[in-house]
Parts: C-alpha cells; structure tokens; sequence
C-alpha cells in the first residue's frame, strides 16, 4: 500500500533532510511544497522521483490540491529571518491558517507540526511571536 506525505518547507533544511529520510521508507509518495524558487530548484535535482510544488502557502492556490489524498502532512514552513514582522506574520500565521483550512476541506488524517523551542522563551521577537501564533492554530485543529 502506498501512502502520500505532504512536506512544507520542504526544500530548506529541515525539509530536505525530513524527505531524504522519508525516501528510505518503501511505498511513500513524497510531496514537497516549498515557495523560494532556487530551492525548489534545487530539491528537484536532488530528489527527482518527488513532487515539488513551488507555491507561496500564504495565499490561496492549487497547492491545495496536493491534500486531496494526502494520508500526512508535515508542517514544517517558516519564517526564520527577517527585517519585517509582515513577512513573518505571512509565513508563519496565514501560512498556516490556509494549510489549516486546506487540511480541513480534504480532511487529511493525520499531521505533524514542527515547531520550535521559542515559543516557551522570554524572547519577544517577530519570530517568537509568530510561531506562538503558529502553535495556538495548530492547537486549534481537532
């Protein structure tokens, strides 16, 4: 039996690393959904046997599709550098809330959020306040 995981973020490091380990596993058709352009770029050679979506998750699109029947998802996109809270607010929260809808219109079964540690520091950055945001949305999704 053959399942689909769906990967977000799927062409930085977390994300490369996550698929090349998931290809070792028979029977997994692997998704990659990732928007920078030379890194799609790049997971395509190295991974050609994959699926790669180059899509900006913050806005509505065909990306979606790729749930329809999608046994998992991993939710691994982020912003983690930046000058301005607006990108971070669009990679991290509206990001995630159109993933959120989208897993909820195709009903996918299961899902892995990754998150990081900062969202229990004292930190009061873009980035800590963002992936907080992050976390509450995902909390959300019964």
């Amino acid at each position: 039996m053959s399942q689909k995981i769906v990967v977000t973020g799927a062409a930085g490091l977390v994300g490369q690393n996550l698929i090349a380990r998931l290809k070792l596993k028979p029977g997994i058709g692997i998704v990659g959904i990732d928007k920078h352009p030379a890194n799609t770029a790049l997971l395509r050679k190295i991974h050609p046997e994959i699926e790669v979506i180059e899509a900006d998750l913050s806005r509505p699109g065909r990306w979606t599709d790729a749930l329809a029947d999608a046994d998992a998802l991993v939710l691994n996109q982020a912003q983690i550098g930046g000058l301005s809270e607006q990108e971070f607010i669009q990679n991290n929260v509206t990001a995630t809330e159109n993933i959120v809808a989208a897993m909820r219109v195709h009903r996918t079964p299961y899902f892995v959020h990754l998150s990081s540690s900062v969202v229990t520091s004292r930190a009061n950055d873009f980035y800590t306040k963002t992936k907080t945001a992050q976390e509450r949305l995902i909390d959300s999704v019964s």
